[in-house]
């Protein structure tokens, strides 16, 4: 009984860590992202605001 229970625990460990890797690695990705994002944000508006002037 005990066997088969340290046997599950291990299993949902295992998988709990996989999950949380996965997680870490998504929010990586979604910084990367995020930062692409505002610069190219960034730089359409400092263009737009460059050729107002102009």
């Amino acid at each position: 009984m005990s066997k088969d229970k340290k046997h599950i625990q291990k299993k949902l460990q295992g998988k709990y860590r996989r999950i949380k890797q996965q997680y870490r690695e998504d929010q990586k990705i979604d910084k990367k992202e995020f930062a692409i994002v505002a610069i190219i944000v960034f730089l359409i508006f400092f263009l737009d605001a460059t050729f107002k002037t102009f």
